[in-house]
This record gives C-alpha cells, structure tokens and sequence, in this order.
C-alpha cells in the first residue's frame, strides 16, 4: 500500500472575483467570501483595499466563529445597523469557505414600516366612518324618540292629556312610546 495517486485542486481567486460582483444584492447590500480565518477574498461592492484584511465587522466576525450557517444582526464596520445572512460553503466548515450577504435593517423593514403605516390610516378611517355611522344612527334611533317622548311627559305633567307622539316606525322603539 503506497501512495498510487496525488490530486490537488485550487480556486484562483481571481476567476471567484469575477462571479461575485456581477451577484444582484438589495440596495446597500453587500456580499463577501472570506477564507476559514475569515480573511477577505471577495467583495460585492468591490473593495480591493480590504482583500485579504480579516473583516471590520465584529457581528459577522462572531457569525464565522461559528463554522455553522445562520442569520444575525448587527452594525457594520461604519456602524449602520445590518442583518446578515451567512454559510459555509462546504462539509467541512473548518476548511471552507465562507459566504456572507448583508443589507441595512432600514431597508429590510421599510416596505413593512410603509405596509404598517397604510394599514393603520385604513383602520383609523374605517374607527371614524365607524364612529360617525354609530353618531348619526344613535341620534336618529335613540336620541330624537327619547327626546319626543321627554317632551310629551313635560307636556302631560303640565296638563296637556291630549299629547300624542307620532309613530313613525315599528319595533321595540315604537313599543315604548
């Protein structure tokens, strides 16, 4: 039993750096490949300043210590609020690569924010067409019969027998008059 073959395979960097830039990413998102010690390799927006530096960010640097896929949140290196998304690329995080994409909190949950704000003008509109509807009919229903029939007691109190209030409806109302 000796050695009967030797393969060797390598990534050339360069070739991976021309895939990651043209990647769509959200507005002010970012995208990097970094190596198991979290150097890195590529960038989406390019920053060729930064290859082969570890990462300034200290959330995704405690992300890649896990050598686990996940999601966390934190501020980045200019310290804007960031949610990123993050794996290994292989089996054997250890030996891996790893991938990381990122985007601004505020423009993760500004569609929500703008759905959260229409959905409560339409619940204030629709409490206050409510409200007036309860206004108008409570008055017409309630009110006017109520005060009809407090005036005819004040008038029969004052000897009129001969009141009468007029029935315009039938129901429970027109039963009390």
């Amino acid at each position: 039993g000796g050695v009967t073959a030797v393969a060797f395979a390598a990534i050339l960097v360069s070739e991976l750096a021309k895939s990651v830039p043209e990647s769509r990413l959200p507005s002010g998102g970012r995208a990097v490949v970094t190596d198991q010690n979290g150097l890195l390799l590529v960038a989406n927006p390019s920053n060729s300043a930064e290859v082969g530096k570890p990462l300034r960010s200290a959330a995704l640097q405690r992300a890649f210590e896990t050598r686990t896929a996940g999601i966390t949140k934190g501020p980045d290196a200019s310290n804007i609020e960031q949610i990123y998304a993050f794996s290994p690329t292989g089996n054997q995080p250890e030996n891996s690569f790893f991938v990381a994409v990122s985007a601004s909190v505020d423009e993760i949950i500004a569609p929500s924010r703008k759905r959260l704000l229409l959905v409560f003008l339409a619940l204030t509109l629709v409490a206050l067409l409510g409200s007036w509807i309860a206004w108008v009919s409570g008055g017409r229903m309630i009110a006017l019969p109520a005060s009809r029939i407090l005036k005819a007691t004040r008038q029969m109190q004052d000897g009129r027998l001969d009141v009468r209030i007029p029935l315009h409806e039938t129901g429970k109302s027109s039963e009390l008059t």
